[in-house]
């Protein structure tokens, strides 16, 4: 599972079986990029 970096420079890799905070909020990967504003 690949994930967009806040940044916006590349993307962040996120092993599925690691419980990421993000998976957790109501966003889409794609709108990642967004939360850094």
């Amino acid at each position: 599972m690949f994930f967009k970096k806040p940044d916006g420079t590349g993307y962040l890799r996120i092993p599925e079986q690691i419980d990421h905070p993000f998976r957790r909020k109501p966003i889409t990967y794609s709108g990642m990029n967004s939360i850094s504003d």
